[in-house]
């Protein structure tokens, strides 16, 4: 069965109540994004949050280009590099992440629950802030 259930994420993220909240620790901030087991996140929804706090940290280098409500979207999320795009995406492939390129500034990955991970989505913002902050 391909289908998992919301317990299932529930009980990867360790979590011991419906409704409790899980923190990302980011380099210089402690992030809050709220969770509950009877509506999984979506990867896309946490790597738009993901991208919007490190906009707080680099100056709104990066735009997210995809709605952020989750029913006018699928898993691909469109990015707006404002300086040396050509340069992150470079710093992308360099760190094996396999993102798409579209002239003259944007970027477009796409995490698949079947293939992909919230530890991927957390490294892939990892990886795009530091080229960011090149």
């Amino acid at each position: 069965d391909l289908i998992v259930g919301a317990n299932y994420f529930h009980d990867r993220l360790g979590f011991k109540d419906e409704g409790e909240q899980f923190f990302y620790l980011g380099p210089a901030s402690l992030a809050n994004f709220s969770y509950h087991p009877s509506r999984p996140v979506p990867l896309s929804d946490y790597l738009l949050f993901l991208l919007n706090d490190i906009n707080d940290r680099t100056n709104n280098k990066v735009e997210a280009l995809t709605p952020t409500n989750s029913n006018e979207k699928g898993c691909q999320v469109s990015m707006l590099i404002k300086e040396n795009g050509r340069e992150v995406f470079s710093h992308l492939t360099a760190n094996n992440i396999f993102a798409d390129w579209r002239e003259p500034d944007v970027i477009r990955v796409a995490p698949v629950p079947l293939y992909n991970r919230f530890t991927e989505v957390r490294r892939f913002a990892e990886v795009m802030e530091e080229a960011l902050k090149m």
